[in-house]
C-alpha cells in the first residue's frame, strides 16, 4: 500500500529524520504472515498457487523483489543503509513456509523443522549445487537478490536472523523437542560458509558488479 502508518516511506522519512541511519529488512521468511486468507502480495519471492495452498519454488514472484527494490531504493535517497536479511527461520508458522513439507510443488520433500533452513544438510557445500536438493533453491534465491539489488550502494547483507534458534545447540529443536543430531552447530556454520560463497560469487558475476559487506549473526 502506499498509506498508512506502517508504509515504508513514512518509516524510512521517520529514520532519517531522527538521525537513524540502518534499516533491517527481513527478505526470506520462514513463515506466511498472509495466514489463512492467503499470502500478502509482497511476502514471499516465489509464486503462489491459491488453488492448492502451495508455493512453486522455480517461479519468482517480481512483486517481491520490486517492492525490496523499492525499499532500497527510497532508503538510499534518504541515506538510510538497508540490512538485508537473507532468510529467518524462526518468524512464525513454518508450516506456512515454502520450505515446509508439502507446502511447495516442486517435487522437493521441504525441511521438516525451521532451524534446518539455515543447517546445511551435510559437511560439504555440493547440495547448494545439486538441482535435485531443495537447498540449490536458496541459492537461487540469494542469486535473484543480488541481481536486483546489486547496483545499490546502501546495503549490506546480513546471512540469517538467530539461525541456531536457541536451544538448538543443546541438540533440541525449536519446539523443545530432542532431536538426533550432534552436530548441529558445525552444520549452522558449514551453512554460513556456503551462503558466503555463494553471495561472493553472484556479486562477483553482475553486470558493473559492486562488493557489499556481509554480516554472520550466530546469536
Amino acid at each position: 500500500a502506499v498509506s498508512g502508518k506502517r508504509n515504508y516511506e513514512r518509516v524510512i522519512d521517520e529514520l532519517a529524520l531522527r538521525h537513524l541511519n540502518v534499516l533491517r529488512v527481513w527478505a526470506g521468511l520462514g513463515h506466511s504472515p498472509g495466514g489463512a486468507a492467503g499470502p500478502l502480495p509482497h511476502e514471499q519471492p516465489f509464486a503462489y498457487n491459491a488453488t492448492n495452498g502451495t508455493w512453486d519454488l522455480y517461479t519468482w514472484n517480481q512483486t517481491f523483489f520490486d517492492r525490496l527494490e523499492q525499499v532500497v531504493a527510497y532508503a538510499q535517497s534518504k541515506g538510510v543503509i538497508v540490512e538485508v536479511t537473507l532468510f529467518d527461520a524462526y518468524s512464525g508458522d513454518f508450516r506456512t513456509s515454502p520450505w515446509y513439507p508439502g507446502k511447495n510443488s516442486s517435487g522437493y520433500l521441504g525441511l521438516n523443522d525451521e532451524w534446518t533452513l539455515t543447517a546445511a544438510p551435510g559437511t560439504s557445500c555440493a547440495p547448494f549445487n545439486t538441482a535435485t536438493n531443495i537447498y540449490s533453491r536458496q541459492k537461487a534465491f540469494v542469486e535473484k537478490l543480488v541481481a536486483e539489488l546489486n547496483a545499490y550502494d546502501n546495503l549490506y547483507w546480513e546471512l540469517a536472523n538467530e539461525p541456531e534458534l536457541s536451544i538448538v545447540q543443546a541438540g533440541y529443536n525449536s519446539k523443545g523437542a530432542v532431536i538426533a543430531d550432534a552436530v548441529s552447530v558445525p552444520r549452522i556454520m558449514k551453512w554460513h560458509e556456503c551462503m558466503t560463497d555463494i553471495v561472493r560469487n553472484a556479486e562477483g558475476t553482475v553486470a558493473s558488479p559492486k562488493r557489499h559487506l556481509i554480516a554472520a549473526n550466530y546469536h
